[in-house]
């Protein structure tokens, strides 16, 4: 199964994030070992795997904890939670994300790729330890350049970066 979510900043994105992986754990505690969350930074990463042990904990131990009412709205396997079972299967949860944070897998697209291109080096013909490299300057003057040449044949584009160029000086 595969869910993406899209949306502006500050509408939500890591509560429901936390929630629904939350909800995948008390389909199966063990749904951490086979789920992997992708964000686009390291600070990213941090605040989901944050969220979502805290929210744990609290639904370990507070009778008021947020995603409490969501949990108990929501059939797991086929029944309605009650306060307690949500309790108890939180604190299982909790522990044996703690005690195997290694298969805790929430990643940067960058950390993913590398993992696959790693795990495949040898199909795609890499030497084993190999070292990835982002040149990040290098390639974006190439862009630029291949993009100002091709602009020259290209009228709209040609007036596009002229347009940009204007409103980026005004500003």
């Amino acid at each position: 199964m595969l869910d993406i979510y899209k949306a502006s900043a500050g509408s939500g994105k890591t509560y429901t994030l936390t929630l629904e992986y939350i909800k995948l754990l008390f389909q199966d505690p063990q749904n951490y070992r086979k789920t992997l969350a992708v964000t686009f930074t390291n600070n990213a990463c941090g605040e989901m795997k944050n969220r979502i042990l805290r929210a744990l904990y609290q639904l370990s131990f507070k009778d008021d904890a947020n995603y409490i009412q969501e949990l108990q709205a929501e059939k797991v396997n086929g029944k309605t939670l009650e306060k307690e079972e949500i309790q108890t299967t939180a604190k299982k949860i909790y522990k044996d994300i703690l005690h195997n944070y290694s298969f805790f897998y929430i990643e940067t697209i960058d950390a993913f790729t590398q993992n696959v291109i790693r795990n495949f080096a040898k199909d795609l013909n890499l030497p084993p330890k190999f070292t990835l490299e982002l040149r990040q300057n290098e390639i974006l003057e190439t862009i630029v350049k291949n993009l100002l040449i091709n602009s020259l044949d290209n009228e709209d584009l040609h007036q596009i970066l002229i347009d940009f160029a204007y409103e980026d000086i005004e500003n």
